[in-house]
Formats: C-alpha cells, sequence, structure tokens
C-alpha cells in the first residue's frame, strides 16, 4: 500500500515494513531528521507488522497489525492527535484508550486532519 502527500510518499511493505522517502522537512517522512530523502528508506519503529498508512500535506499515520496508530510529521493543526501542536519527526504511538479502547480498522488524512475508524465507529484529530 502506498500513499503520497506533498512532496513525499510512504509505503507499507508485504512483510508490514514502512518506508519513506521525498521531502522531510516537517519530519513527514518518520526518520527522526528533516532532510530529504531522494531513495526509499526503512522507517524504524518497534511495531513491525503495520497494514496501513495515509499521508496528509505534511504528516503520516500508520496502523498496525494488532489496530494501534503511530503518526508523525507536522502536528500545527492537531492532526497527530497528541493533543499538542507538535512536530514529530518519527512514528509515535496513539493509544486505544484515545478511541474509547477500541482498534483502529482504517485511517485516513488531509491536508491538516485525520480521520480514523476503529472498531466502535469514527473519530477525528
Amino acid at each position: 500500500m502506498a500513499a503520497c502527500g506533498r512532496n513525499f510518499t510512504v509505503v507499507v511493505t508485504e512483510p508490514g515494513d514502512i518506508w519513506a522517502w521525498g521531502r522531510g522537512r516537517a519530519g513527514q517522512l518518520g526518520l527522526n531528521t528533516s532532510e530529504n530523502q531522494l531513495l526509499p528508506a526503512r522507517v524504524n519503529t518497534t511495531y513491525r507488522c503495520m497494514v496501513m498508512v495515509a499521508a496528509g500535506c505534511h504528516h503520516a499515520v500508520g496502523v498496525t497489525s494488532e489496530g494501534t496508530l503511530l503518526s508523525w510529521g507536522a502536528g500545527a493543526g492537531g492532526q497527530l492527535g497528541h493533543g499538542d501542536l507538535e512536530t514529530r519527526s518519527r512514528p509515535t504511538l496513539l493509544g486505544k484508550e484515545l478511541f474509547g479502547g477500541k482498534p483502529a480498522v482504517m485511517v485516513a488524512c488531509g491536508n491538516f486532519h485525520t480521520l480514523v475508524l476503529t472498531a466502535g465507529g469514527l473519530w477525528t484529530c
């Protein structure tokens, strides 16, 4: 699965790894840097079984096989879902308790927002 943001791309491979490349100015590549990446690079995360990824303008969100979420990139609009406006340059866990304890099933990102579909319904950031 692949997702494209503004000037960057993130993909989930069959084994569940995340790879990213393109412009990294806001940390949207998840590589713990704001440098651009001209070739695909594996995003390091302790969650190895990603099943989906979505990309917004300058942020990305991934879903694990257990239904947990990781978000990274620009957070100026609150789109990362961490309760602040901070930028995160590497994937950061969003606990299921934010979504009523229900696992995430699907995620979608817009320019400055994120939608999460859980087993219990729809949530927005």
